[in-house]
């Protein structure tokens, strides 16, 4: 496909003596030194272009496949006499950021090929948490790790998905399943210091440095990662502190007095949708459970969700609310996608623990 280019000569030659005439008629000073730039640059320009194109007068452009577009100046193809602009065989990767599909095959197999771990073998490496506070007398952990065992103890092993896994073992909703009763999953956590706390543990099961997109689509998001300050008093709380990282798009009035309480400091994260997930693990079913402990955003992920393409059984939430009685709204959102509210605590913070069960199909 190629282009004349004799009328750009002319135009060029117009819009060259434009300028000039305009230029005389000015006195010296700031507005005529300003259209010396502009015909200075101009002209340049027309004159590389004339040069270029009096070899043949020509530009042209050839489509070298889906991915790539050749640009270039004269009448035939020359590495050696002309420039190239043109998109790479990689260029798609860019628009992770947003947006892209959820399901598009390419985006499914970056997240598999460059942001899965797949589950380990070796002995489990956990911490005995000396000098932390210890997570296991805990209300909020006491109360779901009573209410999992209730529901799961004479299940066959499943499928967990747990979004806010910190280093994989504080406060963990899935790591006893996993431990005790053979079960795997998958363990999401977008902060990059926590997942590294994360991959010493040696999970049995797949985990992601990635993050839950608030979007139908992947994109890229800014993540707020709250920490305690050097030598606090708060310090024995560490992880309960770093818990309380939050991605700024889905950040509410509790994320954003943390942040301005404790140490913030921020990274850019990959984040994916839930269904990009699910087709890059081959699942069929989350048998048992989706525990989402995402700091505020959980009600934008639910919405990303396909609950016709997906079959999840139960799901593990956590929800700030703002009293002591759970908040019927957010129930009611959740309960119309086929779920029944099957145990709730709420502590003094009003952050709710909220379990939800798929109603059996009639």
């Amino acid at each position: 496909m190629c282009y004349q280019l004799s009328s750009i000569f002319h135009l060029g030659g117009c819009v060259t003596m434009a300028l000039f005439n305009e230029v005389i008629t000015l006195p010296l000073n700031r507005r005529k030194r300003t259209y010396l730039k502009k015909l200075a640059v101009f002209t340049t320009i027309w004159l590389v272009i004339a040069l270029y194109t009096g070899r043949g007068g020509l530009i042209h452009v050839r489509n070298d496949g889906p991915r790539h577009i050749h640009v270039g100046v004269g009448p035939s193809h020359s590495d050696e006499a002309e420039g190239h602009s043109g998109a790479s065989s990689g260029a798609w990767e860019s628009r992770l950021k947003g947006p892209l599909e959820a399901d598009d095959p390419r985006v499914v197999q970056f997240l598999r090929d460059r942001h899965l771990q797949a589950p380990g073998s070796r002995p489990y490496n956990l911490d005995a948490y000396q000098n932390r506070l210890r997570y296991e007398s805990m209300d909020s952990w006491r109360f779901l790790h009573k209410a999992i065992l209730e529901l799961f103890k004479d299940s066959p092993p499943g499928f967990f998905i747990e979004a806010g896994a910190l280093d994989g073992q504080y406060l963990s909703n899935t790591l006893h399943l996993e431990k005790e009763y053979g079960w795997t999953g998958l363990l999401i956590e977008p902060n990059p210091s926590s997942y590294n706390e994360l991959l010493k543990k040696n999970r049995h099961c797949w985990s992601s440095n990635t993050c839950f997109a608030l979007t139908p689509y992947p994109k890229e998001m800014v993540l707020e990662m709250v920490d305690t300050r050097e030598q606090a008093a708060t310090s024995q709380a560490m992880w309960v502190i770093r818990g309380g990282s939050f991605l700024q798009e889905g950040a509410r009035t509790a994320q954003k007095y943390q942040a301005k309480t404790h140490l913030s400091t921020y990274a850019v994260v990959q984040c994916f949708p839930f269904l990009t997930y699910w087709k890059a693990l081959n699942l069929t079913r989350v048998s048992r459970p989706l525990s989402l402990d995402v700091e505020g955003a959980e009600e934008q992920i639910l919405n990303t969700i396909p609950w016709d393409a997906v079959d999840i059984r139960t799901l593990i939430l956590e929800h700030y609310g703002s009293s002591k009685e759970p908040d019927e709204i957010f129930v009611d959102s959740v309960e119309q996608r086929g779920y029944s509210l099957y145990d709730y605590n709420i502590d003094k913070d009003f952050i709710g623990d909220y379990i939800f069960v798929k109603k059996e199909s009639t």
